[in-house]
């Protein structure tokens, strides 16, 4: 799954065919660019700064990425770098390419084949799958068109649908610019910090094969041979020409790379990120008594009395007595038993806040305050005598800064565990 203009979703059907097709001529292009010697070849060409900056092999590994991401509802989205946005545009720009030389063939080549149209017929049975047809602006071509402009126009929507900005485009500005500039623009933006930091690994001949395979499995069913990728891998002396192979279906009934499955389309799509801020105030600060959930489907966190789910689950017995049962918290209550948009949020108990307290300790420098502390967190009592020995050691500070950091990383853990978006700021708000 993926963070794309319309949620966290995957793409299928004729959208999902579109995209592998692309992704299958891209990385063909690129295997020959692929050293048998592992040697560092820059020689190809994309046509987008931040992945010609990569060898042949990385970029056929970040494909193979994207693809899975777009293509799998079984893996969980990643947070959007300009690494990966940026592959996904090079996709749609060899989609522009293979339907430019389908067009240049139709008048130049007296072998094409007289009235080849498969790829504008693709990309055209995309747009009808996605374009609502009662408010429509762009009208589906004839795959007979030979109007460049006219498909790139196409193209271009298609893209729009799963990139919600061009901001990768920004890399070299951003990097290049004053620091404090930089973070001015990005929180502006709306860009998160670590957009553009994103490390590449280095990628072998080995590893680019596999992706390659992996590729080739997801979009057509069939997992090719490591020799089969060239760069140098020995053939087999019984080695066979494939049967040809086409693009799985990737119907709204079946997941890719299996020959059924469960639907294909994620169930929900967030609206907006959940504040992290949000989150971790409601695991602190909500009485023990109440309830706290996160609506991954608009990014809202809310609370209310426990007692008023229990009165809801009961079938809103009259003889049960619940004294906080008010009207808006009876009608929040009987929204969140009636949908499976709701996950709890984890309790205090879940935490493990002695956890926390005991790696405190463990890096503590000072050898007699630690043995103090690891002293203090044993037995019954530990977390009084903890908090007396923090504040005679004047840890006190430093101990609250540590909890903050461990409890944000818990809480970021649960939410993507939960394929549930977050953010520290609001949308527009700059992070500082």
């Amino acid at each position: 799954m993926y963070d794309t203009a319309l949620g966290i979703r995957v793409l299928y059907g004729a959208e999902a065919r579109l995209f592998a097709g692309a992704v299958w001529s891209l990385i063909d292009q690129l295997r020959d660019f692929v050293s048998a010697s592992d040697e560092q070849d820059f020689e190809h060409c994309v046509g987008i700064p931040v992945l010609d900056a990569l060898t042949a092999a990385q970029v056929i590994v970040l494909a193979d990425r994207v693809s899975a991401y777009l293509l799998d509802s079984r893996i969980e989205a990643p947070t959007r770098t300009a690494v990966l946005d940026a592959t996904i545009a090079a996709i749609f720009q060899q989609v522009s390419s293979d339907v430019q030389v389908e067009i240049d063939l139709e008048f130049t080549s007296t072998e094409a084949e007289e009235g080849d149209t498969s790829i504008r017929a693709q990309v055209a049975e995309a747009l009808e799958q996605t374009s609502d047809p009662q408010n429509s602006f762009l009208g589906t071509p004839d795959p007979e068109c030979a109007v460049m402009e006219t498909w790139l126009e196409v193209i271009q929507r298609l893209c729009d649908r799963v990139l919600p900005d061009a901001n990768w485009q920004l890399e070299s500005i951003v990097l290049d610019s004053d620091p404090s500039r930089n973070a001015a623009m990005k929180g502006s933006m709306g860009i998160h910090n670590d957009y553009f930091i994103d490390i590449v690994p280095d990628a072998s001949v080995e590893d680019a094969a596999t992706a390659w395979c992996n590729m080739m499995e997801r979009i057509s069913g069939w997992r090719p041979e490591l020799w089969r990728f060239g760069g140098g891998f020995p053939m087999p002396v019984d080695a066979a020409v494939p049967p040809s192979r086409e693009l799985l279906s990737f119907s709204e009934n079946e997941q890719a790379g299996t020959s059924g499955g469960e639907v294909n389309r994620p169930r929900y799509q967030q609206t907006k990120p959940v504040l992290l801020s949000e989150v971790m105030f409601s695991i602190e600060g909500t009485p023990e008594e109440w309830s706290s959930f996160v609506d991954r489907k608009n990014g809202d966190v809310v609370n209310l009395p426990s007692q008023t789910i229990e009165f809801v689950e009961q079938g809103e017995d009259p003889d049960y007595d619940c004294v906080e049962c008010g009207e808006d918290f009876l009608e929040l209550a009987r929204t969140i038993c009636g949908t499976d948009d709701f996950i709890p949020l984890p309790s205090q108990f879940e935490i493990h806040e002695w956890s926390i307290m005991r790696d405190f300790c463990e890096l503590v420098d000072s050898d007699s305050d630690r043995t103090d502390l690891l002293d203090a967190v044993h037995g019954s009592g530990a977390f009084r005598r903890f908090k007396a020995t923090i504040t005679r050691l004047e840890l006190l500070d430093q101990w609250y800064q540590f909890k903050e950091a461990a409890m944000e990383r818990i809480v970021i853990e649960w939410l993507e565990s939960h394929s549930i978006q977050w953010s520290r700021t609001k949308p527009g708000e700059i992070p500082f």
